[in-house]
């Protein structure tokens, strides 16, 4: 068995690390499969979240082969994972100008996707249009659909995109990963329409199927919306547990997604009364207090105000000390 054909029965065991010892190898010592290696290597390190390192793969293949659509496509996602809207415009672009119908499908999804992140909702919309165009398989008409649903969600019309949630999800591809997705999604939009034992529902499906997949991206989306559940129930102490979980799982990697998660714990200490806030949530604010002491003084003033007042809410017989 190859080099190759080895990282392959490790992929399919989730064994990433393993897959990359493989695949290095592989493209030292096995020239026929050397380019194949390399993107097999690269996806590796985007499924670990170490886009950084797709990247410096990928950039070698595409500089000798700037029409591999394949290594295009996982640059694509991994500069989008790190939040690099613009240059994954410029790489999905790149796409969409191959003489290739599945380069094109995916240069325009991954283009529309990111338009919709920019908060372009109108082009958006009109470019996941061109991407439907363009899907043949029902994969790609599934993705496209969701998204489709996704831009609905972003114009606040909630209605709308839990239909097109629903129709997308009844295209079953039986992968886990796009169920995941479809759960969170259908529990983001059924909150907002205030169906909370649906929202749960689809949460705990979620639940399930995380417990089998290692990820920190998909861990910190469900602690999220399960942190947005338990605040409309108005259970801001687990409200609060769960964003601090979310908070953790993202912070370093996604700074538009840990400000929202840090604008809904600052709406709960701040708006509601502290009667309502257990104890345990004082260290949270004092953490808060503390990481941006020397980063944002004036966001660390805020939040040490408001560990300072539930101390005083509260009796110290048997309290950790949060003086640090």
């Amino acid at each position: 068995m190859s080099f190759l054909e080895k990282g392959k029965e490790f992929a399919k065991k989730g064994l990433y690390r393993e897959v990359i010892e493989e695949y290095s190898t592989s493209e030292r010592v096995e020239y026929n499969n050397y380019e194949e290696s390399v993107i097999r290597k690269a996806g590796c390190y985007y499924r670990i979240e170490e886009y950084k390192h797709a990247i410096r793969c990928l950039d070698g293949i595409i500089k000798s082969n700037p029409v591999n659509h394949e290594a295009l496509n996982i640059k694509a996602m991994a500069l989008f994972a790190q939040e690099l809207y613009g240059e994954a415009i410029r790489v999905n672009e790149e796409l969409i100008q191959l003489n290739d119908r599945r380069a094109q499908h995916e240069g325009y999804i991954g283009k529309a996707i990111c338009l919709l992140r920019f908060g372009n909702i109108d082009e958006g919309e009109k470019t996941l249009k061109l991407a439907l165009d363009h899907a043949k398989t029902n994969s790609e008409k599934r993705n496209v659909i969701h998204n489709m649903g996704w831009a609905k969600y972003l114009a606040g019309e909630y209605k709308e995109a839990k239909g097109l949630y629903l129709e997308a999800f009844a295209i079953d591809d039986h992968k886990d990963l796009r169920k995941i997705n479809s759960y969170h999604s259908l529990a983001e939009v059924c909150i907002e329409l205030d169906e909370l034992d649906e929202a749960n529902r689809y949460l705990q499906m979620s639940f399930e199927k995380i417990k089998n997949i290692k990820s920190s991206d998909l861990e910190g989306e469900y602690n999220f919306l399960v942190g947005i559940s338990y605040k409309k129930q108005e259970n801001y102490t687990k409200s609060l547990e769960y964003f601090n979980k979310a908070r953790k799982m993202y912070d370093g990697k996604y700074i538009n997604r840990v400000n929202e998660i840090e604008e809904e714990i600052i709406d709960i200490y701040t708006k509601k009364p502290i009667k309502e806030i257990d104890y345990s949530c004082a260290q949270l604010a004092y953490e808060l207090y503390r990481m941006y002491e020397n980063l944002d003084p004036s966001k660390a003033a805020g939040f040490k105000a408001i560990h300072s007042e539930i101390e005083q809410k509260y009796t110290k017989p048997q309290k950790e000390d949060l003086k640090g």
